[in-house]
């Protein structure tokens, strides 16, 4: 297994296409959780200690996409009610 967040995101897909994993922030923690953070900062997003994993895999996977390129993501219904997403 590897780990997603180590990925260098090359700007090269014109659709990046995923469903996320869903950890809650008080489960995300560790490592795991400050490699996410730092794709996040890597994406110029300010993240919050609130942020679930699902708004680290989406920064991170945007950034993996060519200028107009589109993202599709399953995504749940707090990310418009949070102010994460």
């Amino acid at each position: 297994m590897y780990d997603f967040f180590a990925v260098g995101a090359d700007p090269a897909f014109d659709v990046v296409i995923g469903n996320p994993p869903y950890i809650r922030y008080q489960d995300f923690t560790g490592e795991a959780h400050a490699r996410a953070r730092e794709a996040v900062i890597r994406g110029s997003i300010s993240p919050t200690g609130l942020a679930s994993s699902w708004a680290a895999f989406t920064v991170h996977s945007a950034l993996f996409l060519r200028k107009g390129g589109r993202l599709a993501f399953v995504l749940p219904a707090e990310w418009d009610r949070t102010g994460v997403g």
